[in-house]
């Protein structure tokens, strides 16, 4: 009688056995899934936020150069930069200075004055006692009556409306203050979201909406400026001269600025050329 030989299989090698026919069998039937669990397999996270995070490495990457490149200043802004103290608190008659030798401008460049002021809504005008060239400025006008127009003065139109509309004349860069007659207001109407913003549509309180353009216009060659605090931050923007201007004069400039705005309401100031690094001034040697 013949010896039968029985083979017996261990469970735990028969289930490993079956399990490894099953993946078999959904790797052909299901390859695009079991490509991503395999390359899921031993991390934490979904194949997909892997891919997604790849993706968006080199994003981060390429922002954080951009942010870099933009922190970058040029060589002229920089040797400026080295003249001033950013720890110290200069007096008005070194700021002044400061302010006139730091300007890297092949023009005749403008001083801005910062004033942070306690108060989000003060607002008026005044006279400068020693005024800016009329020059720097465009005034943009609009009005029927019969006014020359020059290198500063601009005379607008239906024309000049739709070009702004359409921005191709842009505030600040092409006209600095807009004067106009009360009957064309409703034209500027269709621009008032562009010349709002930019403090430029025509109002009584600034005596831009005006019934006599000449008076208007001697005032502004006169030194006559507007005053009125950022609708975002309680700061007063203000251009109080131009670089060429002798510093006793921009000094009583900012003086009178000051007397307009209350001493008591101003907080701090900063001066600047329009190319050049901002200074800190001491707010004590503000009063007059």
């Amino acid at each position: 009688m013949g010896t039968t030989k029985v083979k017996f299989i261990d469970d735990s090698q028969k289930g490993a056995k079956e399990k490894k026919i099953k993946k078999e069998l959904k790797k052909e039937v299901f390859p695009k899934e079991t490509e991503e669990k395999t390359l899921s397999e031993g991390q934490n996270q979904p194949a997909e936020e892997i891919s997604t995070q790849k993706d968006e490495a080199p994003k981060k990457a390429e922002k954080k150069n951009r942010v870099k490149a933009k922190k970058q200043r040029g060589k002229k802004y920089v040797s400026s930069k080295n003249l001033i103290d950013k720890n110290k608190i200069y007096s008005l008659s070194e700021a002044v200075k400061l302010a006139k030798d730091s300007s890297y401008a092949k023009f005749d460049a403008t001083l801005e004055a910062h004033f942070q002021v306690i108060a989000p809504d003060l607002r008026g005008l005044l006279k400068l006692p020693h005024p800016i060239p009329a020059k720097s400025e465009k005034v943009l006008i609009f009005t029927s009556e019969k006014i020359e127009a020059g290198d500063n003065i601009l005379l607008g139109n239906e024309e000049t409306i739709e070009k702004i509309r359409e921005g191709k004349f842009a505030p600040g860069r092409d006209f600095q203050k807009v004067i106009a007659t009360a009957e064309f207001m409703p034209k500027l109407a269709k621009i008032a979201k562009t010349l709002g913003p930019a403090g430029l549509m025509p109002n009584p309180k600034s005596q831009t909406l005006v019934d006599n353009v000449e008076k208007a216009l001697k005032d502004i060659a006169g030194g006559q400026i507007e005053y009125k605090t950022d609708p975002k931050t309680p700061v007063i923007h203000l251009g109080i001269a131009k670089v060429s201007q002798k510093e006793d004069k921009i000094e009583a400039n900012i003086l009178a600025i000051v007397s307009a705005i209350g001493p008591k309401k101003i907080k701090g100031l900063h001066l600047s050329p329009t190319m050049g690094p901002s200074i800190k001034v001491d707010p004590s040697t503000l009063a007059s």
